[in-house]
């Protein structure tokens, strides 16, 4: 990937190995996008040519190597605004001849490398896969990785391959039927689910970054459908050429060259143009002469689904500008889902992006829990909204069946685990004796539960299926012959279904707020920071006699102790680490103890999550707890926890360190503030996010939503703002790869956890580095 410089001369563009002019990703202008913004409007002249007349590096756009406007905002449901930088004039088109002529060497050299890494590897894999396909999704990168295959292979010797999502635009249908016409030899498949997005969209709700459901759905079980009724084979080994590019996202930055079973499926994925840039990829174009997507000529940076979550609000402008009437039928549907949360402003909602960030059936008139799951005396019981035969079916890709009426028996890893059936009003009950002491066994149990309870035969999971051993059409079928007890069909989503991730609710635990001892359990006291030292020095300080705290006192601290995680009834795990560290004015102790009383203490929790960023003295803050436990007014247990959270605060480093409550003065009168944090360690951020996802279940997060969602997350517990959130995040992915890793590129914000590690063990890292 080069870099670039502007070219005075030709309005065009450089490519060059030494320090460029722009960072940004560039790309070509076109007559039709200045007339949409307006550019002919405000006096600007310019030619209705075919070649470009500018060029954009993100939203700015640049003439003869000036800045001459900035496009600003841009939605569903807002204008852009062009901000003009320099004088009025006359645009002249790019002298594209001239701008190839002088990037000849440098496109032939980073075309002839991918050419021959296409060759070497077909040849090197060949004899091991039944079939090499090009994927095309009618954007500029298939284009060019279609034409350097067919220029590399015979176009006997592959197929290209598109998968067709029904949200692709006029625009795009009509380009790819214009590549087929253009190119006769090629064998085009195209893959498509026969039912309508829209009524997906009405059963799982509208995808999110959470929940990508529709990427499954729409594309990877299509394609696979597809190329096994192609080539009339059940497991059939793809080599895949796509047009996957670094540049793209910092995810894709990370990938290899050569990737082998993505997708869930017998794969080799081949990414010839990785390191290819946007820019390199339209010269390309320009210089082989290749027909494109006319979504570019409009602004497009990318072509894809035209309204999608991952979409910039740049592109959603230009999709309710250029395809409103195929756009309106989904926007419908998310505007009737946030109706259902009671929220204001739907159409502001919408532009600012809030929902692509669901991350379960909480806002849906639909959406809700099917399945609950108790586990007592060892025996794991299910309780279904729903007598599913399915459950039985789902059981056998965990290992042999025996069923009769409503008995059974499943043989897991060696062990024999009795079931019993039984029928409610509405729903069914099943009780699994013994499965309650192998937590690998519940958590499969679980999945299949929620499959049999959620599935709408949307065929995700067929997909992942790599023996063909599971078929969803025409009704759930597993051929036990073939099924290798792999567990793709229920691992390969959280909560084993697409459906189930969707629209069931979350499932954490709220901190109830109790009226009598759960505001004021800790006896006045607050958790002291002299208190701790105790504890940590493993001072005999339960006993009533040889104590330095009175029995009031120890009752007290013992309340905080539980609540912080660190003692019941003896210390728990969290609380040997601590001890072991052994130092009382450790800052990222203090930050966890503080993000576990958020979440445990009725009085903390109402402290973070409701009291907003401010000062308050003590009659302020008793005043506040009374109105939010719907007291007319205060009494006693206001008082004694008011009492109890400004002794926390003025008594530990949580008030005047972690800045949740530092003490001053309103004239004569004692006040507390709380506000943005001075000293939050990072791995106290990212323990607090660990607890938060283990809360919800998933560890693919997105960061606007430890903002949005009212839990207790980095923002809430430590007043951190979401800029402070993601450089933190960026830190600690730079630290800790294998804890975390961040995508902050263009418009994404996903923070993915590792799956292995969990909030307890981001502690035994911090005391491994800090003692050893």
């Amino acid at each position: 990937m080069y870099n670039i410089r502007w070219d005075t001369e030709t309005n065009g563009v450089l490519l060059t190995s030494e320090q460029g002019d722009v960072q940004a990703s560039v790309r070509p202008v076109f007559f039709e996008e200045l007339d949409l913004l307006g550019f002919n409007t405000r006096g600007f002249r310019y030619p209705r040519v075919e070649g470009p007349l500018l060029w954009a590096a993100g939203r700015a756009y640049y003439y003869r190597g000036e800045k001459i406007a900035i496009a600003h905002g841009g939605g569903f449901y807002e204008d852009v605004d062009l901000e003009i930088l320099t004088e009025i004039r006359d645009i002249e088109p790019v002298n594209l001849d001239e701008v190839l002529e002088k990037n000849i060497d440098k496109i032939h050299f980073y075309t002839h490398d991918s050419m021959n890494f296409i060759r070497s590897t077909v040849e090197k894999y060949k004899d091991k896969v039944d079939i090499v396909t090009v994927s095309f999704s009618g954007g500029k990168d298939s284009v060019v990785v279609a034409d350097l295959v067919k220029r590399t292979l015979n176009s006997t010797n592959f197929v290209v391959i598109f998968a067709d999502t029904q949200l692709e635009s006029k625009m795009t249908y009509d380009f790819v039927d214009q590549f087929h016409h253009e190119n006769p030899k090629i064998q085009v498949l195209k893959a498509r689910l026969g039912r309508d997005q829209t009524e997906l969209w009405g059963k799982l709700g509208p995808p999110s970054r959470i929940n990508r459901w529709c990427h499954t759905v729409y594309k990877t079980a299509p394609i696979r459908k597809t190329i096994k009724e192609y080539l009339g084979q059940e497991k059939p080994t793809v080599l895949l050429i796509d047009g996957i590019r670094a540049e793209e996202s910092a995810r894709r930055s990370k990938y290899d060259n050569i990737q082998f079973g993505t997708k869930e499926m017998l794969q080799i994925n081949v990414s010839p143009i990785l390191e290819w840039s946007s820019l390199e990829v339209f010269l390309y174009m320009f210089l082989r002469k290749l027909s494109f997507n006319q979504m570019y000529r409009w602004g497009y940076s990318r072509v894809g689904c035209i309204i999608c979550p991952y979409s910039s609000s740049w592109g959603e402008y230009l999709s309710r500008r250029l395809f409103e009437e195929d756009v309106e039928p989904y926007l419908t549907i998310i505007k009737q889902n946030v109706e259902s949360s009671h929220i204001p402003d739907i159409n502001n909602y919408i532009s600012e992006g809030r929902w692509k960030s669901r991350s379960g059936g909480l806002d849906l008139d639909y959406g809700g829990n099917r399945a609950e799951f108790i586990v007592d005396d060892g025996n794991l019981t299910i309780i279904t909204d729903r007598d599913s035969p399915n459950f039985w079916t789902w059981l056998k890709i965990l290992g042999p069946i025996v069923k009769h009426n409503n008995q059974g028996e499943i043989k897991y890893e060696g062990e024999i685990y009795p079931i019993t059936q039984v029928a409610r009003k509405n729903g069914a009950k099943y009780i699994i004796k013994g499965a309650g002491k192998n937590i690998k066994f519940i958590n499969l149990i679980k999945k299949l539960s929620n499959k049999s309870q959620y599935c709408i035969s949307c065929q995700a999971c067929e997909a992942v299926c790599p023996t063909s051993a599971l078929t969803i059409s025409g009704g759930l079928k597993i051929d036990t012959d073939k099924c290798t007890n792999c567990f793709n069909c229920a691992n390969y989503v959280e909560k084993g279904c697409w459906v189930a991730k969707s629209i069931s609710h979350v499932g954490f635990q709220k901190v109830k707020m109790m009226t009598g001892k759960g505001m004021s359990r800790y006896q006045g006291f607050g958790l002291e920071k002299r208190w701790m030292s105790y504890f940590l020095e493993g001072d005999d300080w339960e006993n009533e006699r040889t104590s330095h705290l009175g029995n009031c006192q120890i009752s007290g601290f013992k309340n905080w102790l539980k609540d912080a995680g660190l003692f019941d009834k003896k210390p728990t795990e969290l609380g040997d680490l601590f001890v072991e560290l052994s130092d009382i004015n450790d800052n990222f102790m203090w930050a966890v103890i503080w993000s576990n009383l958020s979440e445990n203490s009725p009085l903390v929790n109402w402290y973070s999550l409701h009291v907003p960023e401010g000062s308050y003295s003590k009659s302020e803050l008793v005043n506040l707890m009374a109105s939010f436990r719907g007291q007319d007014t205060p009494n006693r247990t206001d008082t004694n926890a008011a009492s109890s959270l400004i002794g926390t605060l003025t008594k530990s480093p949580i008030g005047d360190i972690l800045n949740q409550g530092f003490e001053s003065k309103r004239g004569n009168e004692k006040i507390y503030s709380k506000g943005a944090p001075q000293e939050t360690p990072d791995l106290a951020i990212l323990y607090t996010i660990y607890r938060y996802a283990a809360r919800n279940e998933r560890k693919r997060l997105i960061a606007s939503e430890l903002i949005t969602n009212k839990e207790v997350t980095p923002h809430w517990a430590f007043c951190l703002d979401y800029n402070a959130i993601r450089a933190a995040l960026v830190r600690l992915a730079s630290k800790y790869p294998d804890l975390v890793h961040v995508e902050f590129s263009g418009n994404l914000d996903n923070i993915n956890l590792s799956e292995s590690e969990t909030a307890i063990d981001i502690v035994k890292r911090y005391i491994t580095d800090t003692i050893h």
